[in-house]
């Protein structure tokens, strides 16, 4: 089903643009091909949440928001990818808001007129008898649906304190965008006090109700949560050792990236990403961001449909039964069934993302074989990844000492054979 070696995801593609800007990023900012691939398919994850889901069968679909973890050591230029994988949206955000910065203002001061009289009325029927008061309270209902909610643009959301994201997600139609080359939110995610069942709702587009102190439940419809994160190993490991997230299924959803290291190794005069290659990504993130939302009659945001050609349906089925096959104990998923049990779901979101950067309009065809076909190559290279991230986070402690322990008895140029006793004393264990 797969081999032994981490891969480099970016074989699973076919000669693409998207494929050629993976190795121009690799090789210009000196950082591993994977860290590359996986914050590009964030970007665009990124651009189209909440606007798009795959069709897996009747009654079976997958948004294309997705979890990346990424797990790559201090020092290899985690910042610098991401800046350039968020740059488009940072750009359509900021001209967007530029366009709306006057209707904005004169919208506050309207409200602010609105609001004012709202509180005169409020003060009038304090001191009013019926009936007056409630034609007061009528005139007041009338003020205050005439109240309009005209807000910024923004995509991405740093402050992940509870607080704050619960503000964020009843302003922007419970859709948050948390792309960051540091590891704050899973700090937050490993606390008990995390709402982690948010969370996982968010990831299956499930409807989910806050309660807040003091206010009204907040409900959401259709919360839709893109993360992207990249972290030190250690604190990843911290993460996926975290029993509450395991039980829960947090762990179970996320696709994780170990990044090779290259510090040491790089190339110190390497040649610049070429101006096309960067302008082709900033046309396909800016065309993915100007596709208008689609909502309900309820006035709830409303995903378009992707669904299957024949051909991809016919080349997913049998994938289907090897990873259920796969499940079985001894089998290359049985290290964890909760996310091995969510892979063809992960396959249908990444043959969606896929999909939207082949395409001018996604929603006009069907997702083809050649794009299943990478999805599933894909996921067969994510395998083996979340493979050695789940060994690591449960024998990680042996292993560094192992290594320790190799580094010194190297170290000992005449030694033949040592004692646990020596070994234990002499190699910083």
């Amino acid at each position: 089903m797969h081999n032994n070696n981490t891969p480099s995801l970016y074989n699973s593609l076919q000669d693409s643009p998207f494929k050629d800007l993976t190795i121009y990023m690799s090789n210009s900012i000196q950082v591993g091909p994977n860290m590359a691939l996986t914050n590009l398919l964030s970007g665009v994850s990124s651009a189209v949440n909440g606007k798009f889901e795959v069709v897996g069968k009747n009654g079976w679909t997958e948004p294309l928001n997705n979890y990346f973890i990424l797990l790559g050591d201090s020092g290899e230029r985690k910042s610098a990818i991401v800046k350039i994988a968020k740059a488009p949206h940072n750009d359509w955000v900021f001209k967007k808001n530029k366009q709306f910065k006057k209707a904005l203002q004169k919208t506050k001061r309207e409200n602010k007129r609105i609001k004012a009289k709202i509180r005169a009325l409020e003060r009038k029927a304090e001191k009013a008898e019926e009936p007056e008061c409630d034609l007061i309270y009528g005139e007041i209902e009338v003020l205050e649906n005439k109240i309009q909610i005209l807000k910024e643009i923004r995509i991405f959301f740093g402050d992940i304190t509870a607080p704050a994201l619960i503000r964020v997600l009843s302003l922007y139609d419970g859709r948050i965008c948390h792309f960051e080359p540091e590891a704050g939110l899973l700090d937050i995610l490993c606390k008990k006090s995390c709402n982690i069942s948010l969370f996982c709702n968010a990831y299956d587009g499930e409807s989910c109700s806050i309660d807040r102190v003091k206010e009204e439940p907040l409900n959401i419809p259709r919360p839709s949560i893109s993360l992207s994160i990249t972290v030190q190993p250690g604190l990843g490991m911290k993460f996926l050792k975290n029993k509450r997230l395991h039980d829960i299924g947090l762990l179970g959803r996320c696709l994780y990236v170990w990044s090779s290291p290259m510090a040491g190794h790089r190339l110190t005069d390497t040649p610049p990403i070429p101006e096309e290659s960067l302008q082709w990504y900033n046309n396909k993130i800016t065309s993915l961001l100007d596709i208008p939302d689609q909502y309900d009659e309820f006035g709830n945001v409303k995903p378009r449909k992707l669904e299957l050609s024949y051909e991809a349906s016919i080349c997913l089925n049998p994938y289907k039964e090897s990873v259920e096959k796969a499940l079985q104990p001894g089998g290359a998923l049985s290290f964890s069934k909760s996310w091995g049990s969510k892979l063809i779901g992960k396959v249908l979101r990444l043959a969606g993302l896929l999909h939207c950067i082949k395409h001018e309009d996604p929603s006009l065809s069907a997702i083809d074989r050649e794009t299943m076909m990478q999805a599933i190559s894909l996921g067969e290279g994510f395998i083996v990844h979340a493979q050695k991230v789940y060994y690591y986070a449960s024998q990680g402690k042996k292993i560094e000492a192992g290594k320790k322990i190799l580094n010194w008895a190297n170290s000992q140029l005449y030694m033949n054979n040592f004692t646990a006793k020596e070994a234990y004393d002499n190699a910083d264990l």
